[in-house]
Order: structure tokens, then C-alpha cells, then sequence
């Protein structure tokens, strides 16, 4: 009995490792969500408080917290370009995670058709649907993380996920309000899945942009596929010829000597996350000017 009950926790223990992908880390998806946040209130003052925020990034770490969901019906793995059959071969078979996108977009979009037939209106729709929202930023944030599109089947192990980047790390990520004028003027408001969609599609591209690199002291030049090296079929990819090796500024593969310098990794993140600000602003557009 004590044999099994250790070799139960063992099988737990292995899951955790092997499933509990982040795309981000939990303090990074608030950074990521409060910084959207932030640039929202300059450029459209009074619609988001302080306990909206707090709401909107509590339940943008759940998605992240609810490890049964995660692991058994909703992935947060999804390739712009073709399905990722290997999701099947999880504990059960799960749906890659814009299946879960458009689950939220659709519920958001019925209590919003609701609450506008009650009394109370506005208020029951706020209260049932910011924490929706918060689920949907969450899966939005990771389409700006190649693990997660590429996608490569990773752990907590990962080094993209494990270079945090502080908001005193971001100087770049504050926008200037002569930009407001600019988004004031947007007509229509894309919905979340094409939020979603577009920004896989970037980050898939990116992993395509040029990386300058040494190699034994010789200036030799990649791109990011060198890390994250998408599959031809439908399935996932996997690290490439650099290995899970992100953030690493010199190492060694066989008898060869690499070297990156700290500032390409940061730049190649900073952007990533530049882009994961600039969806998120785009929901929270959408959530409170495109249900309309």
C-alpha cells in the first residue's frame, strides 16, 4: 500500500514537471497585464479602478493555477499555422488553446447580451464577466511566447520563461500619449480570437529573425530557429541546434564555444513582450468599445 501511495505521488510529481508549462511567469503575466492596464487609463481615463486591475490579474494567474483544466481539457499550446496532433497525447486528449479563447470570447459576449436586458446593467456585467476576460488575456499573453507557438513541449526548466523581465528591466513599454489620439481614432475593434490569431502569427515570425551569434570566436549569423525549431507536421517542434539554452550569454555544445550577448536576449524578450502589451490593450479596446 505504501509502495503504491509513493508511486502515485511520483506519477504526480512527473506531471507537474512534464505539463506545467508557462508561457510567461505568473509575475510576469501581472507585469504584462498591469502595464496594458496602465497605458489603457491614459488613453481612455475612469473605465478601469484599481480593484478592476487587481480582478483582471487574479483571474489572468488562475488560468495558469487551475492545473486539472490545464492538463485535461484546455491546453495553452496553439500554432497559427496548422493543428498540434501531439495534444493527444496528454493525460487526455485537450484542446489547443485557441478552443478556450473563443470559449471565453463567446461567454463574454452572452453576458453582455444579458446584462444589457436587467436592471442592473452595467454593474452584473462587469461582475460576471471581468474575470472571463482576465482567463482570455492570459492565453492572449502567451501567443507572444515561442515555447507556446513554435510550439515546443517544455517544463519549468525553460529559459525563456525563466529570464524574467521587471517592469525597471522595460524602459521602452511606456507609451507616449501623442499615441492616444491615434488609437481613439480605430473604427472597429478586433475580437479576441483575431487578437489572439495575430499575435501567434508575429511571434511565429520572429523565431525567423535574424540572430548574430559567436562560435569559437568567429562572428557567425542564425536566426531564432536555433532555439525553438518548428516541425514540418503537425505536431510539435522542439529546441533546436542551441538547445534550451535562452538567456545563456556563453556555453559550449560539444567542442564548440557559443556566445550571445545578454542585450540580443532582452531585446529579442522586450519585443515579445511589447507585442503581448499592445494585445492586451487591444482586449481590453474590444471589451469595452466593440461589444457594442
Amino acid at each position: 500500500m505504501l509502495k503504491l501511495v509513493f508511486r502515485s505521488w511520483g506519477i504526480l510529481a512527473a506531471l507537474v514537471i512534464s505539463f506545467d508549462a508557462q508561457a510567461f511567469r505568473l509575475e510576469e503575466h501581472a507585469t504584462l497585464t498591469r502595464l496594458a492596464a496602465t497605458e489603457f487609463e491614459i488613453c481612455y481615463p475612469g473605465l478601469l479602478d484599481i480593484s478592476s486591475i487587481d480582478a483582471l490579474v487574479d483571474s489572468n494567474l488562475n488560468e495558469d493555477r487551475n492545473l486539472p483544466r490545464k492538463w485535461l481539457q484546455y491546453s495553452h499550446f496553439y500554432n497559427p499555422t496548422k493543428p498540434i496532433l501531439d495534444l493527444r497525447k496528454f493525460p487526455s486528449e485537450v484542446s489547443a488553446s485557441d478552443f478556450r479563447l473563443g470559449q471565453l470570447q463567446t461567454t463574454i459576449e452572452g453576458i453582455s447580451i444579458s446584462s444589457a436586458q436587467t436592471a442592473a446593467g452595467i454593474m452584473d456585467f462587469f461582475k460576471q464577466s471581468l474575470p472571463e476576460l482576465g482567463h482570455a488575456i492570459h492565453h492572449i499573453q502567451d501567443m507572444a511566447s515561442p515555447p507556446h507557438v513554435v510550439p515546443v513541449m517544455h517544463d519549468l526548466r525553460d529559459r525563456y520563461e525563466s529570464l524574467i523581465m521587471k517592469t525597471s528591466d522595460l524602459p521602452d513599454l511606456r507609451l507616449q500619449r501623442a499615441l492616444c489620439p491615434r488609437k481613439l481614432r480605430r473604427e472597429k475593434y478586433p475580437k479576441l480570437e483575431k487578437i489572439f490569431q495575430e499575435l501567434a502569427e508575429r511571434t511565429l515570425a520572429s523565431v525567423k529573425h535574424p540572430l548574430s551569434y559567436l562560435r569559437d570566436g568567429r562572428p557567425r549569423a542564425g536566426t531564432w530557429e536555433l532555439f525553438w525549431l518548428p516541425s514540418l507536421d503537425p505536431v510539435f517542434g522542439r529546441y533546436g541546434d542551441l538547445g534550451n539554452r535562452f538567456g545563456v550569454s556563453a556555453f559550449s555544445i560539444d567542442t564548440h564555444g557559443y556566445e550571445i550577448s545578454s542585450e540580443t536576449y532582452l531585446e529579442f524578450k522586450r519585443l515579445r513582450m511589447r507585442d503581448a502589451i499592445n494585445a492586451t490593450f487591444s482586449a481590453l479596446e474590444w471589451y469595452f468599445f466593440g461589444l457594442n
